[in-house]
């Protein structure tokens, strides 16, 4: 099978934004990325069109910027990460450090995390891993069953 690649030997550029909606999930913590929130798309191919992942700025990994790095120096800044230049003053030389030495700098404290942790996402730090869990009679309650009902004629 041949590889799709785009038209005109261009790249599937990683793309920088900010969040339309609130609806996206975050690939890094699972958590919605709420609306205007900095988020980092890496591209991905399905059939024959592009889509993309998506993660907060604050949980992009160490890999992620290497590859965004490599794709940097293969393509240019330009085509290999579209967006860059419609992000706000505050965060565009956050952004460009972090491409420049590799490592991430948060572009502010990450709010989804407080939400993600209210939701249950994370367990609790008090909790001891080692413990074996050991199911109670009450952890397995039986959910009653909707009762079928007659179905009159009409």
């Amino acid at each position: 099978m041949a590889e799709w690649r785009p038209q005109g030997g261009a790249t599937n550029a990683y793309m920088l934004e900010y969040a339309r909606s609130s609806r996206s999930k975050c690939q890094g913590c699972k958590a919605l990325i709420g609306k205007g929130d900095l988020r980092l798309g890496s591209p991905l191919q399905m059939h024959d069109a592009i889509t993309f992942k998506w993660r907060h700025w604050g949980c992009t990994t160490p890999a992620v910027l290497f590859n965004m790095r490599g794709k940097v120096e293969r393509h240019g800044q330009a085509l290999a990460i579209a967006g860059l230049g419609k992000l706000k003053a505050e965060d565009r030389p956050v952004v460009q450090q972090s491409l420049d030495s590799g490592v991430l700098t948060p572009a502010k404290k990450n709010p989804h995390r407080k939400a993600a942790k209210k939701r249950g996402a994370w367990v609790a730090e008090e909790e001891d891993e080692d413990e074996d869990y050991v199911p109670r009679p009450e952890d397995h309650l039986s959910i009653p069953r909707r009762q079928a009902t007659k179905r009159s004629k009409k």
